[in-house]
C-alpha cells in the first residue's frame, strides 16, 4: 500500500486504541522528519492495529503490549514499540517490556529543585546515588548543549537500560562499580555479537557520565555538540569560509555538515592550531591522517565515510586558497566491502548451488534468475529488463542493451540457461499476453519486478 493508503487505514480505526494511534500518528506527521520516516510510522501504526483486530483487543493492556513487542526482528518493530510506549503513557497502564522486565515508560522528569538539593547537600564524591537523580542531571545536560532529538532519544534509551540494571542489582541506586559492571556486560554482549558496536560505545558514554555525576555532582562539557563548538584562533574563520563555499555551490545542509565534520576531524588528527599551519601542510601529513583513522575507526564503513569527508574538505581548502597543494589527491579512499557478501563462488560452492537448483528446491523463476547471472554474468537490472524480443531461440542467442553502460550485448543462450528460462515461461510465468517482459511478479498486478532479492 502507499503512504496515503496506510494513513487512511489508521485514521479510519475507531475505539480507544484507534483514537490513540491516530493521535500518535498526527504528532509524528507534524514533526520535521523525512517523509520516508513518516511512511514507516504509518506502517507501524497499521501493523499495531492489525494485531488489535486479530486478537480482539478493544482496550490497552499488558497482553496486547506483549504481542506487539513479541517479534523484535520485525522490520517495523521500532515504530510499533514507539506507539506501544505512547499508548502506555497516555492510558497510565504502567506496563513492562516482557523481553527485559523494564517498564515501558520510566519517568525521570523529577523535580529539578529536589535533584539539585540532593547533590548540594551530598558530600562529594558520592559512593552511590538514586539512578533517577543521575539521569535527570544527565538529560538536563543534553538539553542545554543542543543535541538532536535522535541523540537525546538514544541516550535516554541507554539510560533506561542502566536504570533497569541498577534496579536489579542495587535497588535502584547507581555506583561507580555498578557502572563499570554495566559496561563489562555490554562488552560481553558485543563480543558475542548480540549488540552492535555503536551500542557498546553508547553504554560506555552513559556509564562515564554516571560516574562523573557521582564524582562532581554535575555534568560537564562532555555532552557538548561538536558541531556548535568554536574552533580555536583563526581556524574558525577557515571553517566558516568552507561552509560558505559549500552553501554557494548549492550543497545540501547534510553535505555541508559532513564536510564540516571532515575538516574538524582533520584538524584534530593533525593537531594544528592556526590557519598559517594549514598552509604548511604537505601530502605526507594527509597520508598520516589516513593512517591515524585506521586506529580510531572501528568499521570499514565508518573509515570510508570519514576519509571521504576529509578528502572533500581538503579539496575545498585547495580551491579556496587555504593550502598550497591539493592534499586530497594524496588520500586514497579505503575499499568498502560488505562482510556478508562473498567476492566469488568457489568450484565446490557452485556445484552445490547447481545441485540445489536441479533438485527443484527453488522456484523456476529463481532458478532462471540464478543461472542467467551465474552462467552469463547478467546484472540484476538486465535480467529484470529482459524482453521476449531479446531472445533468439533459433540462433540460441540473447541480445540486449545493458542498463548500466548503454552498450549492446550479445551472448550465447547456453542450453542449461535456455531450458531454465523456457521452463519458467511455460510452467510458472503468469498468463499475461500484453506484457513483453520475460520475468514478472508472482502476485497481481503481474508487472515487471523492481528488484531481485537474494536467494538463501
Amino acid at each position: 500500500m502507499t503512504f496515503d493508503e496506510y494513513k487512511a487505514k489508521v485514521f479510519e480505526a475507531g475505539g480507544v486504541i484507534g483514537s490513540l494511534a491516530k493521535k500518535f500518528l498526527i504528532e509524528k506527521l507534524n514533526e520535521k522528519i523525512p517523509k520516508y520516516l513518516k511512511h514507516r510510522y504509518c506502517v507501524g501504526c497499521f501493523r499495531f492495529l492489525e494485531i488489535c483486530r486479530k486478537h480482539n483487543f478493544s482496550v490497552p493492556c499488558q497482553e496486547l503490549y506483549n504481542l506487539a513487542l513479541e517479534n523484535r526482528e520485525h522490520a517495523q518493530f521500532y515504530y510499533i514499540s514507539q506507539l506501544t510506549r505512547f499508548i502506555d503513557a497516555e492510558c497510565q497502564t504502567h506496563a513492562v517490556d516482557s523481553h527485559n522486565g523494564l517498564p515501558l515508560n520510566d519517568s525521570f522528569n523529577l523535580n529539578e529543585e529536589e535533584c539539585d538539593a540532593f547533590f548540594t547537600a551530598a558530600k562529594l564524591p558520592l559512593v552511590q546515588a538514586p539512578v533517577g537523580f543521575i539521569i535527570t542531571m544527565a538529560m538536563r545536560g543534553l538539553v542545554l548543549f543542543e543535541n538532536s532529538q535522535s541523540t537525546k532519544g538514544q541516550y535516554l534509551r541507554m539510560f533506561r537500560i542502566l536504570a533497569g540494571y541498577c534496579r536489579i542489582h542495587n535497588d535502584g541506586y547507581c555506583s561507580k562499580k555498578l557502572a563499570d559492571e554495566f559496561v563489562s556486560k555490554a562488552e560481553m554482549l558485543w563480543h558475542d555479537k548480540k549488540i552492535r558496536f555503536w551500542k557498546l560505545k553508547l553504554a560506555r558514554r552513559v556509564a562515564a557520565v554516571a560516574k562523573q555525576i557521582l564524582e562532581t555532582g554535575s555534568y560537564s562539557e562532555w555532552w557538548t555538540n561538536k558541531r556548535t563548538a568554536v574552533l580555536p584562533g583563526d581556524l574558525e574563520r577557515v571553517r566558516q569560509a568552507i561552509s560558505k563555499y559549500c552553501h554557494d555551490m548549492g550543497n545540501s545542509i547534510h553535505t555541508i555538515e559532513n564536510i564540516d565534520y571532515g575538516f574538524r576531524k582533520f584538524i584534530e588528527l593533525t593537531g594544528i592550531s592556526s590557519a598559517e599551519e594549514i598552509r604548511k601542510l604537505t601530502p605526507e601529513h594527509a597520508v598520516e591522517v589516513v593512517a591515524k583513522l585506521n586506529g580510531c575507526c572501528t568499521t570499514s564503513g565508518s573509515r570510508h565515510a570519514v576519509t571521504r569527508f576529509i578528502k572533500k574538505a581538503l579539496t575545498i581548502l585547495f580551491k579556496g586558497g587555504f593550502i598550497i597543494h591539493d592534499l586530497s589527491k594524496s588520500i586514497v579512499l579505503p575499499r568498502l566491502t560488505s562482510n556478508c557478501v562473498i567476492g566469488y563462488l568457489t568450484e565446490s560452492d557452485e556445484s552445490k548451488l547447481v545441485s540445489w537448483l536441479e533438485a527443484g528446491k527453488e522456484s523456476l523463476r529463481n532458478k532462471a534468475f540464478i543461472l542467467l547471472a551465474l552462467r552469463l554474468g547478467l546484472r540484476d537490472s538486465d535480467i529484470r529488463s529482459l524482453r521476449f524480443e531479446n531472445i533468439d531461440w533459433k540462433k540460441e542467442k540473447i541480445s540486449f542493451v545493458q542498463n548500466k553502460t548503454g552498450e549492446v550485448q550479445t551472448l550465447p543462450l547456453l542450453p542449461e540457461v535456455g531450458n531454465a528460462v523456457w521452463d519458467y515461461i511455460t510452467g510458472e510465468r503468469p498468463h499475461v499476453s500484453n506484457c513483453q517482459y520475460v520475468f514478472l511478479k508472482a502476485q497481481a498486478p503481474f508487472q515487471r519486478g523492481t528488484e531481485i532479492f537474494s536467494v538463501n
